[in-house]
């Protein structure tokens, strides 16, 4: 029996391949047919979308194909222009073989059906992953594949001994609570005004003991939420989708509902106290699959990246291309998946886009020294492999700026900011997982030998504030409109550094066990973990990769929210370190000054674009306003255009060309120049 080869599809005609797994008991042997269909928006055939986790390609198994050679032979001819065959060939039926890993063959046998054939689209059968051509083809149409199919369907893996204890779990968490995304809370179904606290969290899991928590650990962590393909699989569903355990499937929404509970709530402060739900590592499904429900993990490609970084794919390109259908037109013009290319190019294809076409150097927040990959330049971010730190956004420090900066050539990028100091100490906080309450004290008083902690601090506020706002990354619960409830509050965060600085907490069951301090440890274990604590010599402090050294620039650069650290060398040139956060430039400060005391700016959400904006906030009037009370007038020929989500952001018209931006004429280099800021060129290696 002679190996399955596959015909050429006609992309122009918009065609695709649906198998047809054939009935049959659970132990024969797998069969399946292939088709040919047309996939349009006005010719949708009736099938289902499969999405899995392909396993180890090492460990494969031989499914059969039966392929009648009517059809074989009329698409042969019509590429060969042969004679048609003879009629007593044509109901003949010939038997291929094709490999396929083990897990997908273990998935065909739960979705076989015993009495009926069953149409699927699975992309390690429908599409030949040895041409390279077509499956660059074929990955531009996924999201038409998976937003059209009648049906998804994700295949968690065969049942387990406690898979059904797990889902049943689920089923329950998930239908007994309406989720709130936005504001990170939910309400119970049957009292749908009672209030989010503790005590309502006690009712639902009431009957949870340990092996609930260890069954639903389990689950969590089978590899399907590890693999990166499931989120345009799943986020672009738009009709029906089923999590499949064996034989037990569960609906998406009531899968989400679940994970919003389990994931709303902060690992333990104490490792060694914890229960089966919560021990270190316990909960790296549950991060994963929160993120893959969270309905604004994925709007932009910076966000889209984040959510992904820690997500498993077989080529590296993927990690790119496996995300772009997850993105709107805009972002990803430019970037089509192309498997000719090597890693580098892709990645940086990607900085270069985003910089000549989106006018953004916003992912440079990706970049940290000492990538695995060789001979990149240091301006490329390095996606095939997780950075050791989280990218947090939550900067304003470029505002509302266009990137200014070219290509030029052997690797060098010429990018356009300010240097906004350099530093001259450095602390590591060694916090390289979830945090005890002892490491983040041993962190504070080694920052307490950094600085005067008592003095005002060079960008305002006392440098108590600064150190706050620092190692929580400013992301306070009152720092949005409406509040995330996730977040800690500043206020009572505050007072507890303000305990750890008077070691008022000397052990764990007066500071670990409360439910605030869990969660203000676990805010400043994400900011913290694998980075430093520096200050610069203009008295400025913040967090950097681990990395930094004294020596090192701290710099704004047009186009980019998040301050980097850069290395200059003897040359002039400069190597990106990494992303920071250093308070008191977070907001603009390095381009136009400090926000007047009667001015706050904060995070707005608006449901009409799905996000959050900047929101400035006169705090005598309580008034708000998208523009930024520190500019000025518009430069003469600008005006500001009406258009329908005008309420969350400024769209600018130049009167003279007719065209429009988002991006503020004020922060040109031109006008920012003319208000006297000492922008310069970095030449990035």
């Amino acid at each position: 029996m002679s190996d399955y080869e596959y015909l050429r599809l006609d992309v122009e005609a918009s065609e695709i391949r649906l198998l047809t797994l054939l009935p049959g008991p659970p132990e024969a042997a797998i069969r399946i047919t292939i088709d040919v269909v047309v996939l349009t928006k006005h010719k949708i055939p009736q099938f289902e979308a499969v999405s899995y986790a392909w396993g180890s390609t090492e460990s494969t198994v031989n499914i059969f194909i039966d392929e009648k050679n009517r059809k074989r032979r009329k698409f042969l001819n019509y590429l060969l222009q042969r004679p048609a065959i003879k009629k007593s060939e044509a109901t003949r039926v010939t038997s291929f073989i094709l490999s396929v890993t083990r897990n997908l063959a273990t998935a065909l046998r739960y979705l076989r059906y015993g009495d009926r054939a069953r149409v699927l689209w699975i992309d390690a059968i429908c599409v030949n992953q040895n041409n390279l051509t077509e499956r660059s083809q074929q990955v531009e149409r996924m999201a038409d594949i998976f937003a059209r199919a009648n049906r998804v369907v994700a295949w968690l893996g065969p049942e387990s001994h406690d898979s059904t204890l797990a889902l049943r779990s689920l089923r329950h968490l998930g239908s007994n609570i309406v989720v709130d995304w936005v504001q990170r809370k939910y309400t119970l179904v049957s009292v749908t005004q009672c209030p989010e606290s503790e005590s309502t969290d006690d009712l639902i899991t009431s009957k949870f003991d340990d092996a609930t928590w260890t069954s639903l650990v389990s689950l969590l962590n089978r590899p399907w939420f590890g693999r990166l393909w499931i989120w345009q699989e799943v986020r672009l569903a738009k009709k029906e989708l089923h999590l499949l355990c064996g034989h037990d499937d569960l609906p998406w929404n009531t899968f989400c509902n679940a994970v919003f509970f389990l994931g709303r709530t902060p690992g333990p402060v104490m490792p060694e106290m914890a229960t089966p739900r919560d021990r270190p590592g316990s909960w790296k499904g549950r991060d994963r699959a929160y993120r893959l429900c969270d309905p604004m993990s994925h709007g932009s490609l910076l966000q889209a990246l984040i959510s992904t970084k820690n997500s498993e794919c077989s080529d590296n390109k993927d990690k790119i291309y496996a995300i772009l259908n997850l993105v709107n037109q805009h972002e990803r013009r430019g970037l089509k998946p192309n498997y000719f290319k090597s890693v580098i190019e892709v990645y940086q294809d990607v900085i270069l886009c985003s910089l000549e076409i989106q006018k953004t150097l916003e992912l440079l927040i990706f970049c940290e020294l000492g990538g695995p990959i060789e001979d990149m330049p240091t301006w490329v971010p390095d996606w095939s492999s997780p950075t050791v730190c989280n990218q947090l956004l939550q900067a304003k420090g470029c505002l509302n700026s266009e990137a200014h900066g070219e290509y030029v050539r052997d690797g060098i990028l010429r990018v356009t900011g300010i240097c906004a100091g350099t530093v001259v100490r450095v602390e590591d906080t060694l916090l390289s997982e979830r945090p005890s309450y002892q490491k983040i004290l041993a962190i504070v008083n080694k920052i307490k030998t950094s600085i005067i902690m008592w003095d005002d601090y060079v960008g305002g506020g006392t440098m108590v504030d600064a150190v706050c706002r620092t190692l929580c990354w400013n992301r306070f619960s009152d720092c949005y409109i409406p509040a995330v409830l996730a977040f800690p509050d500043y206020s009572h965060s505050k007072a507890f550094l303000l305990d750890l600085l008077n070691v008022k907490y000397l052990n764990y069951e007066s500071a670990g066990s409360s439910m605030d301090h869990r969660a203000r440890c676990y805010a400043m274990a994400e900011s913290l973990h694998g980075r430093s604590f520096f200050v610069t010599e203009n008295g400025y402090i913040g967090l950097a990769p681990r990395s930094i050294e004294p020596g090192d620039q701290v710099s704004v650069l047009l186009g980019c929210d998040s301050p980097l650290a850069l290395r200059p060398d003897k040359t002039g040139r400069h190597s990106v370190v990494g992303q920071c956060h250093i308070h008191g430039l977070m907001e603009g400060e390095a381009l136009l000054g400090p926000l007047e005391k009667m001015w706050q700016c904060l995070n707005r959400y608006y449901a009409v674009t799905g996000c959050y904006w900047p929101a400035f906030i006169n705090q005598e009037t309580g008034e708000s306003q998208v523009e930024d009370p520190r500019l000025g007038p518009l430069p003469a020929g600008w005006r500001i255009c009406r258009h329908k989500e005008e309420s969350a952001y400024n769209v600018y018209l130049d009167q003279e060309t007719g065209e429009q931006t988002i991006f503020d004429p004020r922060m040109s280099p031109q006008e920012l120049r003319a208000r006297g800021v000492k922008l310069q060129d970095f030449w990035l290696k």
